[in-house]
Protein backbone atom coordinates (compact mmCIF):
# COMPACT_ATOMS: atom_id res chain seq x y z
CA UNK A 1 0.00 0.00 0.00
CA UNK A 2 1.39 3.22 -0.82
CA UNK A 3 2.12 5.97 1.77
CA UNK A 4 -0.96 8.33 1.41
CA UNK A 5 -2.88 5.46 1.86
CA UNK A 6 -1.95 5.71 5.40
CA UNK A 7 -1.98 9.29 5.83
CA UNK A 8 -5.58 9.44 4.52
CA UNK A 9 -6.44 6.83 6.59
CA UNK A 10 -4.99 8.34 9.76
CA UNK A 11 -6.63 11.53 8.97
CA UNK A 12 -10.18 9.88 8.50
CA UNK A 13 -9.90 7.54 11.99
CA UNK A 14 -8.19 11.19 13.74
CA UNK A 15 -11.49 13.01 12.28
CA UNK A 16 -14.04 10.05 13.60
CA UNK A 17 -12.49 9.82 17.31
CA UNK A 18 -12.33 14.12 17.08
CA UNK A 19 -16.22 14.16 16.68
CA UNK A 20 -16.87 11.73 19.70
CA UNK A 21 -14.56 13.50 21.94
CA UNK A 22 -14.90 16.52 24.16
CA UNK A 23 -15.31 19.76 21.43
CA UNK A 24 -11.46 20.91 21.82
CA UNK A 25 -10.77 20.60 18.27
CA UNK A 26 -7.39 19.56 18.89
CA UNK A 27 -7.18 15.88 17.06
CA UNK A 28 -9.18 17.24 14.56
CA UNK A 29 -5.99 19.53 13.73
CA UNK A 30 -3.59 16.80 13.36
CA UNK A 31 -6.60 14.47 11.50
CA UNK A 32 -6.76 17.89 9.18
CA UNK A 33 -2.51 17.75 8.99
CA UNK A 34 -2.75 13.87 8.34
CA UNK A 35 -5.29 14.63 4.90
CA UNK A 36 -2.76 17.35 4.35
CA UNK A 37 0.47 15.33 4.20
CA UNK A 38 -1.68 12.63 2.32
CA UNK A 39 -2.38 14.97 -0.38
CA UNK A 40 1.48 15.95 -0.28
CA UNK A 41 2.14 12.09 -0.59
CA UNK A 42 -0.57 11.37 -3.40
CA UNK A 43 1.35 14.21 -5.36
CA UNK A 44 4.38 12.07 -5.41
CA UNK A 45 6.72 13.99 -2.85
CA UNK A 46 9.09 12.12 -0.63
CA UNK A 47 8.66 11.50 2.89
CA UNK A 48 10.34 14.42 4.43
CA UNK A 49 8.15 16.45 2.62
CA UNK A 50 5.14 14.86 3.83
CA UNK A 51 6.54 14.93 7.08
CA UNK A 52 7.13 18.65 7.07
CA UNK A 53 3.39 19.36 5.18
CA UNK A 54 1.90 17.28 8.65
CA UNK A 55 4.15 19.93 10.74
CA UNK A 56 3.32 23.19 8.95
CA UNK A 57 -0.63 21.61 8.62
CA UNK A 58 -0.75 21.36 12.31
CA UNK A 59 0.79 24.88 13.13
CA UNK A 60 -1.75 26.65 10.11
CA UNK A 61 -5.14 24.43 11.84
CA UNK A 62 -3.81 25.38 15.68
CA UNK A 63 -2.94 28.88 15.05
CA UNK A 64 -5.31 29.65 12.09
CA UNK A 65 -8.47 27.43 12.69
CA UNK A 66 -8.75 26.42 15.63
CA UNK A 67 -9.50 29.73 17.44
CA UNK A 68 -12.57 30.66 14.78
CA UNK A 69 -13.83 27.08 15.41
CA UNK A 70 -13.71 27.67 19.49
CA UNK A 71 -15.46 30.53 19.18
CA UNK A 72 -18.62 28.50 17.99
CA UNK A 73 -18.61 26.76 20.96
CA UNK A 74 -21.43 27.35 23.47
CA UNK A 75 -20.21 29.46 26.47
CA UNK A 76 -22.67 28.62 28.74
CA UNK A 77 -21.96 30.36 32.67
CA UNK A 78 -23.60 29.18 35.39
CA UNK A 79 -24.35 31.40 38.14
CA UNK A 80 -23.92 29.94 41.65
CA UNK A 81 -23.74 30.35 45.28
CA UNK A 82 -24.90 34.35 45.61
CA UNK A 83 -24.56 35.32 41.63
CA UNK A 84 -27.04 33.56 40.84
CA UNK A 85 -29.63 35.23 43.54
CA UNK A 86 -29.11 38.41 40.91
CA UNK A 87 -31.90 39.47 38.74
CA UNK A 88 -34.32 36.25 40.22
CA UNK A 89 -38.06 37.20 41.62
CA UNK A 90 -38.98 36.74 44.54
CA UNK A 91 -42.17 37.03 46.51
CA UNK A 92 -41.95 39.72 49.91
CA UNK A 93 -43.04 37.54 53.29
CA UNK A 94 -42.67 40.13 55.90
CA UNK A 95 -42.80 43.68 54.92
CA UNK A 96 -39.68 45.61 54.13
CA UNK A 97 -39.48 48.88 56.28
CA UNK A 98 -35.89 50.38 56.07
CA UNK A 99 -36.89 52.77 59.31
CA UNK A 100 -38.24 49.27 61.22
CA UNK A 101 -35.06 47.53 59.73
CA UNK A 102 -36.92 44.56 58.91
CA UNK A 103 -38.60 42.81 56.04
CA UNK A 104 -37.82 39.13 54.43
CA UNK A 105 -38.15 37.49 50.72
CA UNK A 106 -38.61 34.13 49.59
CA UNK A 107 -36.77 32.90 47.10
CA UNK A 108 -35.73 29.13 45.95
CA UNK A 109 -38.15 28.04 49.11
CA UNK A 110 -35.71 30.09 51.72
CA UNK A 111 -36.37 33.61 53.43
CA UNK A 112 -33.40 36.24 53.46
CA UNK A 113 -33.45 39.19 55.06
CA UNK A 114 -34.45 42.17 52.15
CA UNK A 115 -33.89 45.83 52.15
CA UNK A 116 -35.28 48.38 49.02
CA UNK A 117 -33.31 49.72 46.99
CA UNK A 118 -34.52 53.17 47.07
CA UNK A 119 -35.82 52.55 50.83
CA UNK A 120 -39.48 52.67 49.81
CA UNK A 121 -41.66 50.21 52.27
CA UNK A 122 -42.31 47.38 50.10
CA UNK A 123 -45.87 45.55 51.38
CA UNK A 124 -46.10 41.83 51.83
CA UNK A 125 -47.44 39.54 48.49
CA UNK A 126 -45.33 42.45 46.19
CA UNK A 127 -43.07 40.71 43.85
CA UNK A 128 -39.42 42.43 43.55
CA UNK A 129 -35.75 41.41 42.15
CA UNK A 130 -33.01 41.48 43.63
CA UNK A 131 -30.07 44.15 42.34
CA UNK A 132 -27.30 43.14 44.75
CA UNK A 133 -26.28 40.46 47.68
CA UNK A 134 -24.63 42.24 50.70
CA UNK A 135 -23.59 39.17 53.53
CA UNK A 136 -26.91 37.64 54.41
CA UNK A 137 -28.86 40.69 53.22
CA UNK A 138 -30.78 41.21 50.18
CA UNK A 139 -31.18 44.35 48.13
CA UNK A 140 -34.30 44.15 46.08
CA UNK A 141 -36.48 46.52 43.86
CA UNK A 142 -40.16 46.31 42.99
CA UNK A 143 -40.58 44.12 39.69
CA UNK A 144 -42.03 46.39 37.47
Amino acid sequence: MEAWYYWIIAGVILWIVEIFSYPFFIIGIFGTSSLVAGLVAFAGFGFKAQLIAFCVGSLVVAFGVRPFFNGFKARRVVKTNVDALLDRACVVVEEIDANKESGRVKIGGETWKAVAVNGRIVPAGERVVVKEVKGCTLFVEVKS
